[in-house]
């Protein structure tokens, strides 16, 4: 607010703050991602126990998230939504991963909404006994084997190159042309084991 009052035009990606006086926000279409989320689990985990993982309940595109998911599920499809936060702080996605795991004895699916779902997949990997359906989020180094070991059974990808793209150009033609600002939400994709490799290059992106 005080840069924009000083005459300096400010853009969101990723995470929006609606309430303030930024000129245009970028980002992930997050309702839709829990959606997906919820449909890929759907078909493995119906009737069964389910959680979700992600940084902050209270921030905007995790609400958005956790909404998308609910309002896909409803009170039926699954027997059992837990929702566990940590911050993306490494020593607290392990804690919050074990006792997520302690907490639900019959838990067959997760949704990490989170870029620190490399770290939860390191702690369910020590845990061979578990049969878990795992639904992560954008492509991390480590995605690729995830997917080859099924360890991570699908990726929802928000494609973070072209968000940071497309606000770049926004607030260039924010600046340039006076176009008034604007939300624009970009339709998340799913990565399986048999397309990842396509993702790897940025001219696919």
């Amino acid at each position: 607010d005080e840069l924009t009052e000083g005459g300096m035009a400010v853009a969101t990606v990723a995470n929006d703050i609606p309430d303030s006086r930024r000129a245009l926000h970028v980002g992930v279409d997050a309702h839709m991602a829990g959606q997906m989320a919820a449909e890929l689990l759907s078909m493995s985990c119906a009737g069964g126990d389910v959680a979700l993982m992600v940084t902050s309940k209270n921030s905007p595109v995790n609400m958005e998230y956790i909404k998308g998911f609910s309002d896909y599920a409803g009170e039926n499809l699954f027997r059992s939504v837990r929702i566990y936060e940590h911050f993306d702080e490494k020593e607290r996605v392990t804690q919050v991963t074990e006792r997520m795991l302690s907490e639900n004895p019959a838990l067959r699916g997760i949704y990490m909404a989170t870029a620190s779902s490399s770290i939860a997949c390191e702690c369910i990997r020590q845990r061979p006994d578990l049969n878990l359906t795992i639904i992560t989020t954008d492509l991390l180094r480590e995605t690729p084997e995830f997917l080859k070991n099924r360890l991570s059974t699908a990726v929802i990808f928000q494609n973070p190159y072209r968000q940071g793209k497309n606000v770049l150009r926004a607030l260039y033609d924010h600046i340039t042309q006076k176009t008034s600002g604007d939300v624009s939400l970009i339709a998340p994709h799913i990565l399986l084991s048999s397309n990842v490799e396509a993702y790897l290059s940025e001219k696919n992106m």
